[in-house]
């Protein structure tokens, strides 16, 4: 999902904003077959992103930390979670398409 944010090192981040692009995938210890009880509910898995999302933070890990405990909180039954957060354009004094940070963690 692309959302706006102000997340980033410099003030300039702070003010004008940037892009950011999120890839959430989750894992789950079983199939749940054709029941909706075992799954994850996207629209909530969203709706974590998007809040987590609005308090700029100077450094991605951090969200990166707050992301994977609020949806470890929200779905305790996830057997595997990654998240990626690239921030489009960061003005790094060249021309770069996007930095980005990744999390990935298997639980059992």
């Amino acid at each position: 999902m692309r959302l706006p944010g102000r997340h980033g090192y410099f003030a300039e981040e702070a003010l004008w904003g940037n892009e950011f692009i999120y890839n959430v995938r989750v894992g789950l210890p079983s199939l749940p077959g054709a029941e909706l009880a075992g799954t994850i509910d996207y629209a909530d898995l969203l709706h974590l992103v998007k809040e987590a999302n609005q308090k700029p933070r100077r450094l991605l890990e951090e969200l990166l930390s707050e992301l994977e405990t609020r949806i470890r909180e929200a779905f305790p039954q996830i057997s595997m979670l990654s998240v990626s957060i690239r921030k489009m354009n960061p003005p790094l004094g060249c021309a770069v398409e996007c930095s980005e940070v990744k999390f990935e963690k298997t639980y059992s």
